[in-house]
């Protein structure tokens, strides 16, 4: 199993909404991972008692997402984006159909399928992602899988996606294959794909202090 590591980073707080997109370039001769870090001001609008569709500027979010993944790859289009961190991370090779690119994401504070004021990946952040491999990219929408290893989905995540893109898998929790790495046994779906694109929440935690 040759799988790649791309890591795309949302925090979001109430003055701004920040991305952190993270590039690992194992096969060019680059040194070290180039980190783009982008912040705008009205990309968020408050977190704590807002149903998701109230915590963030849709279109300011887009254009940050964009902004960031064409910087990380140093391209001018976000199609060329997407094509240089394929085939950077592909032994020189683009993806072909076929090829499935799962997306986790942090739903560990998801209480409830119907909850819509979880502190989980807001819409407003993955589907922009969505759209650039769909829409720009050429992915198949059946390519990929969004999942959260031991949570589900909540509605209003699968539901939105699903009214956009409705041929996008979304993993079950628990589905667990026979791989384990120190004894602890990995998602089928990871297991599945080719590709892997990690959408943590970066934030304080009262236990371990981030997270």
């Amino acid at each position: 199993m040759n799988r790649k590591l791309w890591l795309l980073v949302a925090v979001g707080c109430l003055e701004c909404f920040s991305f952190w997109a993270a590039n690992a370039y194992p096969n060019s001769n680059r040194a070290r991972s180039r980190v783009v870090w982008i912040t705008q001001k009205g990309a968020a609008l408050g977190w704590d008692d807002k149903a998701w569709d109230q915590r963030a500027n849709g279109s300011i979010v887009a254009s940050m997402l964009e902004q960031s993944v064409r910087a990380l790859a140093g391209q001018a289009t976000i199609k060329d984006a997407w094509d240089y961190l394929f085939i950077q991370h592909n032994n020189g090779s683009d993806y072909k159909a076929g090829e499935k690119i799962a997306i986790k994401i942090n739903n560990n504070n998801h209480c409830s399928y119907q909850h819509t004021t979880d502190h989980c990946p807001l819409p407003q952040v993955l589907v922009p992602l969505l759209s650039q491999l769909i829409n720009h990219k050429g992915v198949q929408q059946s390519d990929i899988t969004i999942f959260d290893v031991s949570r589900g989905v909540p509605d209003y995540i699968v539901d939105t996606v699903k009214r956009i893109f409705p041929f996008v898998r979304f993993g079950a929790a628990n589905h667990c294959s026979s791989q384990t790495v120190f004894g602890a046994k990995l998602s089928q779906d990871l297991v599945n794909a080719k590709y892997l694109i990690n959408m943590p929440l970066l934030r304080t935690h009262f236990m371990a202090g981030a997270t």
